[in-house]
């Protein structure tokens, strides 16, 4: 729909809310997407407030997953980068990479392990 519409189909309602669901993962707050919201789509600020809740709805959703399969995510992301620092030379980056990894396993204080 275009800006200032009265209505929106279900895709452009859906496609608002992945927007705002990035832009909350990205740190914007939900005063600037209001303001974004307004000025991009028209949109009334109780409007962009059912669009937020759907979006932190998602996004709670997205991040349900089972602490063991996050771990091994997390530790594979790792791993990852320990591999792309080697290869780069980059040994500061390695070593901070090799230091989460200890701290998740619980081969370093301060971590719990799985």
């Amino acid at each position: 729909m275009a800006k200032g519409s009265p209505c929106s189909n279900k895709a452009e309602i859906e496609m608002r809310v992945d927007r705002i669901s990035r832009m909350l993962v990205s740190g914007v707050l939900a005063c600037d997407i209001k303001r974004f919201a307004k000025q991009e789509w028209g949109t009334s600020p109780k409007q962009v407030d059912i669009y937020i809740k759907r979006a932190r709805e998602a996004i709670k959703e997205s991040l349900d997953i089972d602490r063991r399969d996050y771990f091994a995510d997390h530790l594979a992301t790792l791993h990852n980068v320990l591999q792309k620092s080697l290869k780069a030379q980059q040994y500061n980056n390695a070593l901070g990479a090799l230091k989460q990894i200890s701290i998740l396993t619980g081969l370093e204080p301060g971590g719990g392990g799985r």
